[in-house]
C-alpha cells in the first residue's frame, strides 16, 4: 500500500535564530509551491516598501536571512 504524502510549506524569518514554522499543509506539491510563492511575493512587497533607496536595498538584500521551503511528509493514519 502506498503511503499518502502531504506537502508542508515552511518559512523561517531569521535563519540564524529561529526554526522553520509550518505556514500551510497541502495535498499536492504544486499547491504548496503556489502558497510559498504568494507568501514570498508579499514579503518582497513589504521589503520594497521598507527599503526604498538602492543603498538600503544593498545593505538589506531581500531574503538574505529568510528561508522558504517545501517538505514532504508521510500522512499517518
Amino acid at each position: 500500500m502506498d503511503k499518502e504524502l502531504v506537502y508542508l510549506f515552511l518559512y523561517n524569518s531569521m535563519i540564524y535564530q529561529n526554526g522553520w514554522t509550518t505556514q500551510s499543509v497541502h495535498k499536492t506539491r504544486k499547491s504548496a509551491e503556489k502558497a510559498m510563492e504568494e507568501h514570498k511575493s508579499e514579503a518582497k512587497l513589504k521589503w520594497e516598501h521598507d527599503f526604498i533607496t538602492n543603498e538600503e536595498r544593498i545593505q538589506h538584500p531581500f531574503g538574505k536571512y529568510e528561508d522558504w521551503r517545501i517538505s514532504a511528509m508521510v500522512l499517518e493514519p
